[in-house]
């Protein structure tokens, strides 16, 4: 519940009815894509996928499925996601220290369930595929800004907040984990992890360069790089301009 009105929200569709049409669609060998901001909304698309599964078709068992956004998770749900091959996906741009989170967040969700906000740390650690989202074009598309924010939790397009909200810490994650959230992992989720998502023999050459090495700047700092050279498929479809 909300902390200053008696209220959990709403969702679009009763249990029964979710749970009859994510059965229906995963029939039929589809990959769906929930959308999910509170912890009850989260629980409701994981427990309808759990339904599918337990009364569905076994040839769809390897179905990776998505849950996206996940503001916020039960901990008692964090191991579910390994456990229904399915991924989280979330966007961690929101997931900072700015105005919107102390004028709205703190005052309604309390302190404590925003220091929980995004918790991609917490899936990480119970074995969950953990996924970089934009929520384009309502979200930003570049990745480098929500890498920087699961890096710092603070404002990449803003001061930094000089450690005035540091409980969002206990939800940070490395640079690897993130890069790999944004590429290989995301080539997980549509089942494409065998030709794309990283740099092998035998893969597609999709290469992003920057223009300075993500590892060895300020965290602070990664939402400022600029691309030098994009090959898309062993193309190149863009290069910066030295003027």
């Amino acid at each position: 519940p909300y902390d200053n009105v008696d209220h959990t929200g709403v969702l679009n569709h009763s249990t029964d009815d979710l749970q009859a049409r994510v059965k229906r669609y995963y029939d039929t060998g589809m990959q769906l894509h929930f959308h999910t901001m509170g912890d009850g909304a989260a629980r409701a698309a994981l427990d309808a996928i759990e339904y599918a599964r337990n009364n569905g078709s076994e040839e769809h068992l390897e179905l990776r499925h998505t849950l996206s956004h996940l503001a916020l998770i039960d901990p008692a749900d964090m191991s579910r996601f390994t456990e229904l091959n399915t991924g989280a996906s979330f966007t961690l741009v929101w997931g900072t220290t700015d105005e919107w989170t102390y004028n709205l967040e703190v005052p309604v969700l309390g302190k404590d369930r925003v220091a929980r906000l995004y918790p991609i740390r917490s899936v990480a650690e119970a074995g969950g595929m953990v996924l970089g989202g934009s929520d384009w074009n309502y979200g930003d598309l570049n990745p480098l800004i929500s890498i920087e924010a699961g890096l710092t939790r603070d404002d990449p397009y803003g001061p930094a907040s000089a450690g005035e909200f540091e409980v969002f810490d206990d939800e940070t994650v490395d640079l690897k984990t993130l890069i790999d959230a944004y590429t290989i992992n995301g080539a997980w989720q549509i089942q494409a992890e065998d030709v794309a998502g990283s740099i092998e023999t035998g893969k597609r050459a999709d290469v992003v360069i920057y223009d300075r090495n993500l590892f060895e700047i300020s965290p602070y700092e990664i939402s400022e790089a600029q691309v030098e050279l994009t090959v898309f498929d062993g193309r190149v479809v863009y290069r910066r301009s030295n003027d």
